[in-house]
């Protein structure tokens, strides 16, 4: 079996590395195209993209060619690409905006608003998966003893089948106390080497 090539995280995180397309994108759909051409979205889709357009320019000024940057952005998401001789992937939303040098919060924002506009125009569309998931208390008191322990966010947000903006929401007073108890102790570890530090200009040789 050969063996798979290393490849470094930093460069990982800025190339497709994933199975799908990303899951907020379930409402984009493109008519039949032959694979070199740029994407004509079906009418829903459309219709989507043009009513998100509307809301974001009211009460203020679009970048400059933004409905056709928002058009490739769609395409290239929606799209495999190939990324060695034998293998393909998709983007996801992060990755991309690294590899386009683009604010990741923003662009992320972006997509989450398009997908709330796509919520509204075709509830029925909507899959189970992204439909809000509605915690019980126990289950929020759950998170945040979990936060408070320090376990991983992405596991937990998998785990409860929610974002992971949403674990930062419910636990943020015990990640800012977990927060504080670790520069904490480093600040106590850093105490204890000054303290134990002897100066070699100080020391009697003899």
């Amino acid at each position: 079996m050969p063996r798979r090539k290393f490849i470094p995280g930093e460069t990982y995180w800025q190339m497709p590395h994933a199975d799908q397309p990303p899951p907020s994108l379930w409402w984009y759909k493109r008519l039949p195209a032959p694979l070199l051409e740029d994407d004509v979205p079906d009418p829903e889709s459309q219709c989507v993209v043009d009513s998100y357009i509307r809301r974001a320019s009211r009460g203020r000024t679009l970048p400059d060619g933004f409905e056709k940057k928002l058009a490739r952005w769609l395409q290239d998401l929606s799209r495999e690409q190939q990324i060695s001789p034998r293998k393909k992937a998709y983007w996801t939303i992060p990755a991309y905006a690294k590899w386009k040098k683009l604010p990741e919060k923003t662009l992320c924002k972006r997509f989450r608003e398009l997908e709330n506009v796509a919520k509204e125009l075709f509830p029925l569309r909507v899959p189970a998966s992204r439909k809000p998931v509605v915690l019980t208390d126990e289950q929020q008191q759950e998170i945040r003893k979990r936060c408070l322990e320090g376990e991983d966010i992405q596991r937990i947000a998998e785990e409860f089948r929610i974002g992971r903006f949403r674990v930062g929401q419910i636990g943020r007073k015990e990640i800012a106390i977990r927060r504080a108890q670790r520069e904490q102790a480093a600040a106590q570890v850093q105490e204890e080497d000054k303290t134990d530090y002897v100066d070699p200009a100080l020391s009697d040789p003899f």
